[in-house]
């Protein structure tokens, strides 16, 4: 059996201002989030993959536009239609801190660019080797495609009827109200796709 070699992956910003590199093992972006989170941050049809936390490099023109994002508990797990006031009152407000304070904050940290809003990576101190770059922000090489057949949809509770379509061929084993109990790296060397990707010259 070959050795898993990993891949180096750049990513950057839309503005240029953060750019990226880190190694990866697990490139498929096959797992596409519905969650609230994700959608409000980084748009519809999110999907991330796996990199070695260890390798992650930061640049660019302006590294320090680079900011970091923690969804409290309430809003990570408000769903839609849920309808927020445009005038709160002064108890919304003032709970607004507590909301907000670092025990009530969700341990997932999305990191982005603070000028062109740009969805980077996140990263969980729960797992610690890893970070999880959002595929639209790689710039090279390509990211490879995954079929239908293989692909995971996740937090389907909180999907928006308008949302991008589920392919057909992605079978109901394969979409989840929640999460999967099958990890990235897992789901990767299930099907022999672990460390083996060679991506074409670009």
């Amino acid at each position: 059996m070959a050795t898993p070699t990993p891949v180096t992956l750049h990513g950057s910003c839309h503005c240029g201002r953060v750019v990226f590199t880190v190694d990866t093992f697990t490139p498929y972006p096959y797992m596409v989030c519905h969650c609230n989170t994700d959608t409000k941050t980084a748009g519809l049809g999110t999907a991330n993959i796996m990199g070695e936390a260890k390798t992650l490099a930061v640049g660019g023109r302006d590294p320090s536009a680079l900011k970091v994002y923690r969804a409290s508990k309430a809003s990570r797990d408000r769903a839609p239609p849920a309808t927020l006031p445009l005038h709160p009152s002064a108890d919304a407000v003032a709970g607004l801190a507590a909301e907000e304070s670092p025990e009530h904050l969700s341990t997932h940290q999305r990191h982005f660019c603070g000028h062109c809003g740009t969805a980077l990576w996140a990263f969980d101190e729960r797992w610690p080797d890893w970070v999880y770059p959002f595929a639209i922000a790689i710039d090279a090489p390509l990211l490879p495609a995954v079929p239908p057949a293989d692909q995971v949809h996740i937090c389907l509770d909180f999907r928006r009827a308008y949302g991008p379509h589920i392919p057909d061929g992605v079978p109901e084993s394969q979409r989840f109200a929640h999460y999967p109990v099958e990890s990235i790296e897992g789901w990767h060397k299930k099907r022999g796709l672990y460390g083996t990707w060679k991506p074409e010259a670009q």
